[in-house]
């Protein structure tokens, strides 16, 4: 985001306090030192309804009891402690206490501030040891909003909540937390690959999407030791609004239309994974990244070709400049001495003759 991304204009498309937050939450936003994310709170909000979404990490249930229903376990490929909630008795059968859970997938509404999403298009050896850790990454900000704020103070209860199952001394650092540009920003990554001596002898590798990988290159660089597997996959959505003012629709679209400044939603896994130094970090897994709204990057890539564009013309229009050439009162010129000598000489010939003609006329008289 630069100074043609319109920061305000993000919080003027609702222009009264909104009901669904107080009055001193709607000052606080106006008086912010950037006083923006009523856009962003508005989507948000309008997010809150769709009962499709199980599960938004600002409006977690945190209250007496929550940490019975929110259990890491440690499980998965890669093994890692994940956080799981309990599965629907009448939805299956199971056999044991691990399969009556499922992997929590979490949802946070933001503003794009960072990425590093597909295409993969950069050539790469299949023997370089950093292949491992190719991944696609996006960095959310909130600008102000009361709802990304709440999200950000879960993200830390959930931190602390697996460090009780993992070990408080095990579990170094939280890794979904940082800043851009001095704001509190959310991250979340997972890796194109899995080793392929991490994962369990029945899984095997998924193709990569033609607007992941379309030129081959990651599919390379994956070799035979490494695999993309489901739990690498990233999809990509777009919020579409139906025709005649319908209702909204998610559709799949390809990653390159992503832009730093887009309004997006993301669904994340919470998981706990070892370092290192035999510490654990815990960190937001990518599943799926959602446009929500484009139209305040538009709106700043249309400011910024237009300036272009208006400072090409001023550059085009002709401009007469004076020059000096030459080195000033230190140059020596005798050619001017000289006409300078010729000039008085002339005068002193003239004076001569006048001399003579008053003279005669003298003699005469």
């Amino acid at each position: 985001m630069d100074q043609a991304y319109d920061k305000a204009g993000a919080g003027e498309t609702i222009p009264s306090k909104p009901s669904y937050i107080t009055r001193m939450e709607y000052t606080e936003l106006l008086t912010g030192v950037e006083y923006t994310g009523i856009a962003l709170e508005g989507i948000s909000h309008e997010r809150l309804q769709d009962a499709s979404v199980e599960v938004h990490l600002s409006e977690l249930k945190l209250s007496d009891g929550w940490q019975s229903e929110y259990q890491p376990v440690h499980c998965g490929t890669p093994k890692a402690w994940r956080l799981t909630v309990p599965v629907a008795e009448n939805e299956e059968e199971h056999t044991s206490d691990d399969e009556h859970k499922e992997e929590i997938v979490i949802t946070i509404q933001g503003i794009l501030a960072d990425k590093d999403l597909p295409p993969f298009e950069s050539k790469f050896n299949e023997k370089s040891p950093t292949a491992q850790r190719l991944k696609q990454r996006v960095t959310l900000v909130g600008l102000g909003s009361m709802t990304f704020q709440r999200a950000i103070e879960n993200i830390v209860v959930l931190h602390t909540h697996m460090g009780r199952y993992a070990g408080a001394e095990k579990l170094d650092k939280c890794g979904a937390l940082g800043t851009v540009n001095s704001m509190q920003s959310i991250e979340a990554s997972n890796r194109y690959f899995t080793p392929k001596i991490q994962a369990k002898d029945c899984m095997k590798g998924v193709p990569f999407a033609s607007g992941v990988d379309p030129k081959g290159w990651l599919a390379k660089a994956g070799g035979k030791d490494l695999l993309h597997l489901e739990d690498n996959v990233v999809r990509f959505y777009e919020r579409v609004k139906g025709r005649e003012g319908g209702e909204w629709n998610f559709v799949e679209t390809e990653p390159v239309k992503f832009q730093v400044g887009d309004i997006v939603e993301i669904q994340v896994s919470i998981v706990a994974v070892p370092q290192c130094d035999h510490k654990l970090k815990s960190m937001l897994i990518l599943r799926a990244v959602t446009l929500l709204d484009g139209s305040f990057t538009q709106e700043a890539d249309r400011i910024r070709i237009h300036d272009k564009h208006t400072s090409l013309v001023q550059q085009a229009k002709p401009v007469t400049l004076k020059r000096r050439v030459g080195y000033g009162r230190e140059v020596h010129n005798p050619s001017r001495k000289i006409v300078k000598l010729v000039l008085e000489d002339d005068a002193a010939s003239h004076r001569k003759d006048d001399d003579s003609e008053m003279n005669v006329e003298e003699d005469t008289d």
